[in-house]
């Protein structure tokens, strides 16, 4: 693996080795152009398991990236909330309903549960949506499951949930994501514009982005649409779960006793990110100190190793310090939080400083 001077992994396609992530990877950048870091970890959250949140300004991709993704997995059930300052708890996690009779119907919600239920759902706009509808999500994102009017229904085996939000959030008419939510993310995935090719490879397909489901199938008919260009299935849920299982017993035998380097990388780097770590401890941060609000929870750790792991997974490697280190900056975005005099100053501080701080700072051999 390669890292920049700011001890960032320098990402290249020809790094996937395995064959089906490979393959994944490719078709979904046939209707997504650029990105290809961000592609590869988010294909990665099928086989962590782990939510994930797209963050950048608007019209950057977020939700065309989105609904592309579960395109790839055949059998895979996709859902969608569209994020709603109106959206009621109950619309997502469903209701009972009495009818005349005195019998009482289930109705599922947009949050649909059981084995056959939705595998990949998509918050679109998720900072406009109100804290009573998380409040109403938060259980379904850490214990897959939903607890309706005393009744508990199970989500189906794989769940990953995909929120979007526009970069700074909040921002005009939106409410900042709750910390339980972040607490709940495996990455916090931020993007830029476009390089030069990007944009003459987005203006080249213009006329193809725009379409809906219905002119693409008609355009398609008509011999006027190239189906090399769209994304297709590659994988099916049978072999995306194995993969899960395989990822799972990776990461089993990832300990102290076989891996002791990588598990005390992981804790330090979690402990560098805590603003009130005391001042006598080793891997005490004066910046974070300073401009710190909150660390990461013990999820951080654990969301660290699983991210690490898939990583490695994917490059067909053996996980290590260097995928820990590559995958830090993700995690901890969507784990550590800043002060609000930190972002309000007349030259703010943001949180890719703050990372880069720690990266430089804590050193995988030491302490």
């Amino acid at each position: 693996m390669k890292f920049d001077s700011n001890h960032r992994w320098v990402f290249s396609p020809a790094d996937i080795k395995h064959e089906k992530i490979s393959g994944m990877h490719t078709e979904v950048g046939k209707e997504i152009i650029g990105y290809s870091r961000e592609r590869f970890l988010l294909l990665t959250t099928f086989i962590a398991p782990g939510h994930c949140l797209l963050m950048a300004n608007s019209g950057l991709g977020k939700t065309k990236t989105a609904e592309v993704l579960p395109l790839v997995v055949k059998g895979m059930n996709a859902g969608i909330i569209q994020g709603t300052p109106d959206k009621m708890p109950a619309s997502i996690t469903g209701f009972n309903v009495v009818l005349q009779d005195g019998t009482v119907k289930w109705y599922e919600g947009e949050m649909v549960s059981g084995p056959d239920g939705v595998n990949w759902l998509l918050i679109d706009e998720s900072t406009r949506l109100t804290p009573r509808v998380w409040a109403a999500l938060l259980q379904a994102m850490e214990g897959r499951k939903k607890t309706v009017e005393g009744q508990t229904y199970h989500m189906a085996p794989t769940f990953v949930v995909c929120l979007t939000a526009n970069f700074p959030a909040p921002g005009e008419g939106t409410v900042e994501l709750p910390n339980a939510v972040y607490d709940r993310i495996l990455y916090n995935i931020q993007w830029g514009y476009p390089d030069d090719d990007g944009y003459e490879a987005l203006i080249d397909r213009a006329q193809d982005l725009k379409l809906s489901d219905m002119d693409k199938e008609e355009l398609r008919k008509k011999g006027l649409l190239n189906a090399k260009e769209h994304a297709n299935a590659v994988i099916t849920m049978a072999e995306l779960n194995q993969m899960r299982w395989d990822v799972y017993a990776l990461a089993k035998s990832v300990t102290r006793e076989t891996n002791p380097d990588m598990v005390r990388y992981i804790r330090r780097l979690v402990q560098a990110g805590l603003p009130f770590l005391a001042a006598s401890h080793p891997d005490h941060n004066p910046e974070v100190a300073q401009w710190g609000a909150t660390g990461g929870s013990p999820r951080f750790a654990m969301d660290l190793k699983m991210a690490a792991v898939s990583i490695a997974y994917g490059l067909d490697e053996k996980p290590g310090i260097e995928h820990v280190k590559a995958i830090y900056p993700e995690v901890a975005k969507a784990h550590m939080r800043l002060r609000d005099a930190a972002v309000q100053r007349r030259t703010p501080i943001r949180m890719d400083d703050v990372v880069n701080n720690i990266l430089v700072k804590t050193d995988p051999f030491k302490g």
